[in-house]
């Protein structure tokens, strides 16, 4: 018979388990310096894109720029999607065809 553990444990590269409880209380503070990073990380990101658009502006001529931006924009719109349904499936592995779950399989060891 297995014992339940009442957390999950995860082995890292050097073998010791760690705790990846996420029933962890986790405080205000920590939540809101991992919001202020990411949304920073999107800043920047978001500088960078529009410092390239204007260098693209002044080097390109107005042909040449429509060309960039529409495929950039194509780009745009067939990237996305396919990102988003990448994710959504790393959330809910188990609700595509063919995952262990489907098959009868655990999928814990």
């Amino acid at each position: 018979m297995t014992d339940v553990v009442p957390h999950a444990l995860t082995e890292v590269a050097s073998g010791a388990p760690i705790d990846v409880d996420p029933r962890k209380a986790v405080s205000a503070r920590t939540l809101a310096r991992e919001q202020f990073l990411v949304t920073a990380g999107q800043v920047a990101a978001g500088a960078g894109n529009l410092a390239f658009a204007l260098l693209m502006v002044r080097v390109l001529d107005r042909r040449g720029f429509t060309h960039l931006a529409v495929f950039l924009a194509s780009y745009l719109l067939i990237h996305l999607p396919g990102t988003s349904f990448g994710a959504g499936t790393a959330l809910r592995f188990n609700c595509l065809p063919g995952s262990p779950s489907t098959l009868g399989e655990s999928t814990r060891p």
